[in-house]
């Protein structure tokens, strides 16, 4: 069964009384809080990238769906808008048509 971890801070201030009280710095006890500092910063450093690269992910796919869902928006605003440009064509034209057919009577 492996020792529970210490709290760095813990560790650190335990030093630090130390050295006060005896006024010497046990540097072998710096040297090893100081290596799990890197290897715990190490380990957020990777943890952090992971992360990153899941929300990269995450965001690229988000953009996707939004970009496909604006293009098929779009394209039923065309269709829409290109109805309703057919409409007023035509109800142009068959003015004109009328009016045509009234001259002609």
């Amino acid at each position: 069964m492996s020792a529970p971890k210490r709290n760095i801070g813990d560790e650190m201030r335990g030093i630090t009384r130390k050295a006060l009280e005896r006024g010497k710095l046990d540097r072998a006890a710096v040297r090893k809080v100081t290596g799990e500092v890197r290897k715990r910063l190490l380990q957020i450093e990777r943890v952090f990238a992971q992360d990153l690269r899941v929300a990269a992910r995450a965001g690229k796919d988000a953009a996707a769906q939004s970009m496909s869902a604006t293009l098929v928006s779009g394209a039923i605003a065309a269709r829409i808008a290109s109805g309703m440009l057919a409409g007023i064509a035509d109800s142009l034209a068959r003015g004109t048509a009328r009016r045509t057919a009234r001259r002609r009577r």
